[in-house]
């Protein structure tokens, strides 16, 4: 991840860090010690680790030097050759102190926001290092004044593109918080600054599914389909496409019924990045549900089930209360969204009507055993104990041994009986 990092810096500032440039001729050495220190030992040596040695040295030497911002990027891109995220970003920040509204200060921020996601650190600390990051990019990104030997054309698309890289840590800080709905307000954002970045697409994708909310499933499915089908600029790695594509098919295919008009959603998505007003692809309840007596016969379940949910939104209270203490009518059937916790869990929830939106909450009496990959059959009777009418939901409590489907754990191997000793 740090390459990504150090490929990003800009190039107007990608220029000798510590030689005499057009640039910096009011610039002076402080004496031929520290000029014998940098031109002499500094630029020469190539190990990372006692270039750092070096160069710290020469802050210690010579804190106020002419070239303490040069020397700033050359620690920074010395941290990065060490393989250090620490060191950079420690680096980083004193960049944005030395030189708040100029091109150095520019480069800490657009650092600090690469380290941000690619240092993957959850701890509220850091995601709070990771807001800071993105609101001082945000505000420095205006403020810095156009270096001479940059285009106008080349400035303006560098302006924009730190400013999709603000919103992109934003998101992903709003996302790790599980504040979905904050993550998708940023990654849409960021789209419509660049709409080719795959990678956004799918972490768009993601939020807009995890808010369980079933108006957004085919918003949610067409950001897949975009990370799956986007190529050339912007795309994902190949590997990562086709496990994007894996997903949308068998995500699709639980939640249509079948495959029928995806080709049709994967060809568009290839070249628009957010999908029609309105898009509306059909669940496969919604599907059966259009003819209900057939439904009745061919899914008695699904039938059972969306006329509990019908009775609900008529009746509310008077029936969600009517309806605890029973098995809400039986044996119930649905596809299993996550387990908590993933190994013998003790609480599962549960997709019964389109396959991803979970609808249902099943307390265990004890925990199952083992794990289970989303995505299986399930089927259970239970209890209902609490009740929601939108987004319709019911929890129920149910033994273990009223679960159908759960896979058996595999048996423990047997130990290996050590020879005995000879006498």
């Amino acid at each position: 991840m740090l390459n990504r990092v150090t490929g990003r810096f800009v190039a107007f500032v990608a220029v000798s860090v510590l030689s005499l440039s057009s640039a910096a001729q009011e610039a002076k050495w402080k004496d031929q010690a520290e000029y014998d220190l940098v031109q002499g030992q500094i630029q020469k040596e190539t190990n990372p680790q006692k270039k750092i040695q070096l160069l710290q040295q020469w802050e210690e030497k010579y804190p106020e030097s002419d070239f303490k911002n040069n020397r700033s990027q050359a620690m920074l891109q010395t941290y990065q050759l060490a393989g250090d995220p620490q060191g950079m970003k420690k680096v980083a920040t004193k960049m944005t102190v030395d030189d708040p509204n100029g091109v150095f200060g520019l480069v800490g921020y657009q650092t600090l926001n690469l380290l941000a996601v690619s240092m993957n650190d959850k701890s509220e600390a850091a995601l709070s290092d990771a807001d800071k990051a993105a609101n001082g990019l945000m505000a420095i990104v205006d403020q810095v004044k156009k270096p001479e030997q940059v285009a106008d054309e080349a400035w303006t698309k560098e302006t924009q593109t730190n400013k999709a890289l603000a919103l992109r840590t934003k998101g992903w800080a709003a996302w790790q918080r599980k504040d979905y709905a904050a993550a998708q307000e940023a990654f849409r954002e960021n789209l419509k600054i660049n709409p080719k970045n795959g990678e956004i697409s799918s972490w768009l994708g993601t939020v807009i599914l995890l808010q369980r909310n079933p108006d957004k499933q085919s918003a949610g499915l067409y950001h897949f389909a975009r990370a799956a089908s986007l190529e050339g600029e912007g795309a994902l790695p190949a590997a990562a496409r086709q496990q994007a594509k894996n997903y949308v098919v068998k995500t699709y295919t639980n939640y249509h019924g079948s495959e029928d008009g995806l080709d049709e959603i994967m060809t568009r998505a290839k070249t628009e990045a957010f999908p029609p007003e309105p898009f509306v692809i059909e669940s496969k309840a919604a599907l059966q549900a259009k003819d209900r007596n057939k439904l009745m016969t061919e899914n008695p379940e699904l039938f059972k089930w969306l006329s509990l949910k019908d009775r609900l939104k008529a009746e509310g209270d008077t029936f969600g209360e009517a309806l605890k203490g029973s098995d809400a009518g039986g044996t119930i059937k649905g596809k299993l969204v996550s387990a908590t916790p993933e190994t013998n869990p003790k609480e599962l929830q549960l997709s019964i009507e389109d396959g991803i939106t979970p609808d249902a909450i099943v307390r265990l009496t004890t925990p199952l055993k083992g794990k289970a990959e989303p995505g299986i059959d399930l089927e259970f009777v239970g209890s209902v104990k609490e009740y929601t009418t939108d987004p319709f939901s019911l929890t129920f409590d149910a033994d273990p041994d009223q679960m159908k489907g759960w896979p058996t754990p595999p048996a423990a191997k047997p130990a290996a009986r050590r020879p005995a000793k000879k006498k």
